[in-house]
């Protein structure tokens, strides 16, 4: 009788312990998703900066390239006019 009672005890126990042993590893799954979410964004965020940073990078350059452009087809026209005028005057 005594014996019955304490392997009872024994499997409600042993019940008890696999439910909070469950529930701990799910808690802990849990949190390890949540902390792999968190650098995962951390990883994406910076990867999306470095690529606007090099799209950014990329655009100065043309931009630069383009400004220098239109600087030299401003100052070749104006030495076109003067030159022209020069004529005029020595003419």
């Amino acid at each position: 009788m005594i014996k019955e009672y304490f392997v009872g005890l024994m499997e409600i126990n042993m019940k008890e312990n696999i439910k909070m042993i469950r529930k701990m590893i799910k808690e802990y799954f849990i949190g390890l998703m949540e902390t792999n979410m968190k650098e995962n964004t951390k990883m994406i965020r910076e990867i999306i900066k470095e690529y606007f940073v090099g799209l950014m990078e990329i655009n100065m350059k043309e931009n630069i390239k383009m400004i220098r452009e239109i600087i030299k087809e401003y100052f070749i026209e104006l030495m076109e006019i003067n030159m022209k005028e020069n004529i005029k005057m020595i003419r």
